[in-house]
């Protein structure tokens, strides 16, 4: 079987809720279409969860982008040589985040240790930005929030 999610919001309790009623066995597969992450207060324990299951997919969302464009910040010690050289596009995209509900994520993360931060990064690296399925015959493509400028004529490469 296979289940597709979306839009978790670091809802830890909700996330658990769906699992234990799909039940995902084995040989299911579960895609995760993005938005696991912010506002809620659970956004690291969803992605360690995730992590632990070989069958269970991220796909990007805007806020796992925005994430990851802020990892080089949000892994740095402050000090004041950094906040010298402080870029301004490094900024925008830290505030930019920080108003879409980033400020829970970011306390979550820096309690993790220096080895859950880096496993957390690496996993959600692997995310992709689509995954195509066929389900019963008919062919899906998943993808969080639409491909924006979509053509059939177009390739999908040229829509990222």
């Amino acid at each position: 079987m296979i289940y597709v999610m979306s839009d978790i919001h670091g809802m830890y309790d909700k996330y658990i809720e769906m699992m234990d009623l799909i039940d995902l066995k084995e040989n299911d597969t579960l895609y995760v279409l993005g938005d696991i992450v912010d506002r809620g207060n659970g956004s690291m324990k969803i992605l360690k969860d995730m992590m632990k299951r070989p069958n269970v997919f991220g796909i990007f969302g805007n806020h796992e982008l925005m994430m990851a464009d802020c990892f080089n910040i949000i892994t740095q010690e402050i000090t004041n040589e950094l906040l010298d050289n402080f870029d301004e596009e490094a900024l925008m995209k830290l505030s930019d985040w920080m108003n879409n509900g980033a400020f829970q994520t970011i306390q979550e993360f820096k309690k993790l240790s220096k080895e859950e931060q880096k496993d957390i990064i690496e996993y959600l690296m692997e995310f992709t930005a689509y995954e195509e399925v066929t389900v019963n015959g008919k062919d899906y493509l998943l993808v969080h929030a639409g491909l924006g400028d979509f053509s059939e004529e177009k390739s999908l490469m040229n829509m990222m």
